[in-house]
């Protein structure tokens, strides 16, 4: 039995006769723990979730996680638990790389997501309260596009705050905002697993600005495919550099949509998923460790 979010793998856990294998987007106790340090949540709850999480990893016939730094974290809690790798990816056909992409004038920054995930609330509440006062200083004519489903009253606050600043709610297409923009932002401080907004934009040949936490579990080189920043100031002029510098967007963006296209289409990354479930349990009803290699 696959199961996909670690609120319902408990009660799949107690057919015992049925075995388990549990995929998780990220490590749910880390995540948590980013939140309380943000002061976005409860902190009693990360310990709590961390032994939930140990439980249910322990008892699964395999976990599947989705970036490198979750599987050294949970595995590091149920160490006889095969864990296996199986990347986020991107449609390459949906999300396709053009040369003739017209950026809108005034400039456009955007940053993609659903709004009511508490993450990117904070990430785009940093970005308009941090760092982009620190742009509008060198270029002032620029604007802000956050493209997302539900956005809170705090999100839709913001544009009333500032006139360069756009929260369109919920469109039919992101590509359109996404194809006009001269940077996309990644401004996360909290939250775990990867994040397809990366890859969405790093397909669509477009040059990415993201934290450390942003782009984490990606294999992305800062300064090639993507410029990192972890305070506001070197955020700023990241971004100030990317729209600024045709020359280095075009090559951050030559750089990105090579790396998407050569490791991150469905058809390579579901590979080891493939490979899973296509190998047969062990004499213990575990997966072979070889498996998860």
């Amino acid at each position: 039995l696959h199961v996909e979010w670690y609120k319902v793998v408990w009660p799949a856990l107690q057919q015992h006769a049925i075995p388990v294998v549990f995929s998780t987007q990220n490590a749910e106790h880390v995540y948590q723990a980013r939140q309380a340090a943000a002061g976005r949540a409860d902190s009693g709850q990360t310990t709590r979730l961390r032994l939930f999480e140990q439980a249910a990893c322990q008892r699964s016939r395999a976990v599947i996680v989705c970036s490198e730094p979750d599987r050294d974290v949970l595995q590091s809690l149920a160490p006889a638990t095969p864990f296996v790798t199986v990347e986020n990816g991107v449609d390459l056909s949906f999300f396709s790389a053009s040369d003739a992409d017209v950026l809108d004038e005034p400039p456009t920054i955007a940053f993609s997501g659903a709004m009511w995930y508490e993450p990117n609330i904070d990430a785009v509440t940093y970005f308009c309260r941090d760092i982009l006062p620190t742009v509008a200083t060198r270029i002032p004519n620029v604007r802000f596009s956050i493209v997302g489903a539900d956005p809170p009253r705090e999100v839709r606050r913001l544009q009333d705050e500032s006139p360069r600043v756009q929260v369109t709610g919920r469109v039919a297409d992101v590509r359109p905002y996404i194809r006009r923009a001269a940077v996309v932002v990644v401004p996360i401080r909290v939250g775990g697993g990867t994040r397809l907004k990366i890859l969405e934009a790093m397909a669509m040949k477009k040059a990415v600005v993201s934290t450390s936490i942003g782009c984490e579990g990606l294999a992305v080189c800062d300064g090639a495919d993507i410029l990192i920043a972890d305070t506001p100031s070197s955020f700023a002029d990241a971004v100030i550099r990317v729209i600024g510098d045709p020359p280095m967007r075009a090559r951050l963006e030559r750089s990105a949509v090579r790396l998407a296209q050569a490791r991150y289409g469905w058809d390579r990354v579901l590979i080891p998923l493939q490979r899973l479930y296509e190998c047969p349990l062990n004499a213990n009803g575990r997966i072979p460790a070889a498996a998860s290699a």
